[in-house]
C-alpha cells in the first residue's frame, strides 16, 4: 500500500510541475520561434499562457491563448492549443510525427506575399494536417479565401475561392479555385513539412487589359492562361 501511495504520490508532483510551470521558461524549448511565432510579453503556465500582441512572420495575430496539454506528455505526444479571436487549432508533435488538428482559422494571405497583392483572409474548417518525416501522410479539411472579392486587380464580382485539403507527392495542398466575371482563378498552395511553401497562380482570361496587368506582374503564358510561381518559408 505504501508502495502505491508513494507511486500516486510521484504522479500528482509530477503533473503539478508541469501544469505550473511558467510558460515563459519554456517557450523555446517547445520552439515557438522556430515556428514564427513571436510576442510581446509571455505570461501564465505551460497549461494556460497568453502570448500578448502576438505575430506569425511579423503579421499581426493579437493576443493568443496558448497551452500544452500536460496528460499528452506522459504518452510522447506534444499537443499545443493555440486560441485567437479568429479561431483555433492544435499543434502535435510525437517524434518524427508532427502535424496540426482540428484547425478552424483564419490568416492573412499576407503570410504568402505575391506580386499581386493578395488582401483577404486564407480560412480553414476542420483543417488536420499530419506529417510523418517530413512528408504530408494526412491532409485534410476544407479552406476558402475572400481575395477575389477584396480586389478587382483581376476582374469585378469575384466569387469566393474554396477548395479541400490533401496530400500531394509529401505536401499538404491547398487548392482554391473561383472566378471573377472576366477570369477564372486558380492558387495551388503546397506546403512542405519543413516549413517551405509554394504558391502557383493560374489565372485564365480574355480580357486584354487584365492580361496585360498578369504580364507586368510576372505572369506567363501556359496553356489556359497566365501563371506564376511564388515560394518562401513559413517556418524552420
Amino acid at each position: 500500500m505504501i508502495r502505491i501511495l508513494s507511486l500516486v504520490f510521484i504522479v500528482v508532483m509530477a503533473v503539478a510541475l508541469i501544469v505550473l510551470t511558467p510558460m515563459r521558461a519554456v517557450a523555446g524549448l517547445i520552439g515557438l520561434d522556430r515556428l514564427g511565432l513571436s510576442a510581446a510579453a509571455v505570461t501564465g503556465t505551460v497549461w494556460s499562457g497568453r502570448l500578448q500582441t502576438a505575430s506569425f512572420r511579423g503579421v499581426p495575430l493579437g493576443d493568443m491563448e496558448v497551452g500544452v496539454e500536460p496528460l499528452a506528455l506522459f504518452t510522447g505526444t506534444t499537443r499545443l492549443r493555440l486560441k485567437t479571436s479568429s479561431g483555433h487549432a492544435v499543434l502535435v508533435r510525437n517524434g518524427s510525427r508532427a502535424g496540426l488538428a482540428g484547425a478552424d482559422l483564419q490568416v492573412p494571405l499576407a503570410l504568402f506575399p505575391s506580386a499581386v497583392p493578395m488582401p483577404g483572409t486564407l480560412t480553414t474548417q476542420g483543417l488536420t494536417a499530419g506529417f510523418l518525416r517530413g512528408r504530408c501522410v494526412r491532409g485534410e479539411g476544407k479552406v476558402s479565401a475572400d481575395v477575389l472579392q477584396r480586389t478587382n486587380l483581376l476582374g469585378e464580382g469575384g466569387s469566393l475561392l474554396t477548395g479541400d485539403a490533401s496530400c500531394e507527392a509529401g505536401a499538404l495542398v491547398l487548392p482554391l479555385r473561383g472566378r471573377t466575371q472576366s477570369a477564372n482563378v486558380e492558387i495551388m498552395l503546397r506546403i512542405e513539412g519543413d516549413g517551405r511553401y509554394r504558391m502557383d497562380t493560374k489565372v485564365g482570361t480574355a480580357d486584354p487589359r487584365l492580361e496585360a496587368t498578369l504580364r507586368l506582374a510576372g505572369f506567363v503564358p501556359v496553356t489556359g492562361g497566365r501563371a506564376r510561381t511564388d515560394q518562401g518559408r513559413l517556418w524552420r
